[in-house]
């Protein structure tokens, strides 16, 4: 089974949120990924999940705080 990755509307990678992905990785699943002989290119893919998670969980608070705020518009009416 084959699992795609979320790709954002504008299909470039945040850096940042690599970083962030990264970062979990290394401290969090490298050593489960060690003892279970994961390969270079799935550890990658995960990575990459990660980020792409990221960056989809971010743009939905993101719309969702936009969407509790009241509008400027909709306070003088």
């Amino acid at each position: 089974m084959n699992f795609d990755s979320y790709i954002p509307s504008n299909e470039t990678e945040n850096n940042e949120f690599r970083k962030v992905a990264e970062t979990y990785f290394n401290n969090y699943i490298i050593n489960w990924c060690n003892r279970n002989h994961i390969d270079a290119a799935s550890r990658e893919h995960m990575i990459r999940v990660l980020s792409d998670y990221s960056v989809f969980f971010f743009d939905s608070l993101m719309h969702d705080i936009a969407d509790a705020e009241p509008i400027d518009n909709d306070l003088k009416n």
